[in-house]
């Protein structure tokens, strides 16, 4: 039997999809995290602002790594 190196385009497209339902899934959780923690004056406190700065550091490693995100 022999092994190829090279996936199917059905495998792709799902590969593919995958990733990028992920990866927009990813950005806008973050997006909305940063939303809510900058108008909402219930979430100024120091918690929340440090799911921000997490929030922001994970939008810009998204950004930079995963090529599929807008």
């Amino acid at each position: 039997m022999e092994h190829s190196s090279e996936a199917s385009l059905p495998e792709m497209v799902a590969e593919v999809t995958v990733l990028l339902v992920s990866c927009c899934g990813a950005v806008l959780a973050n997006i909305m995290v940063v939303i809510n923690v900058t108008f909402k004056e219930k979430l100024h406190a120091p918690t929340y602002f440090y799911y921000l700065s997490l929030a922001v550091s994970d939008l810009i490693l998204g950004k930079k790594n995963i090529p599929l995100c807008p």
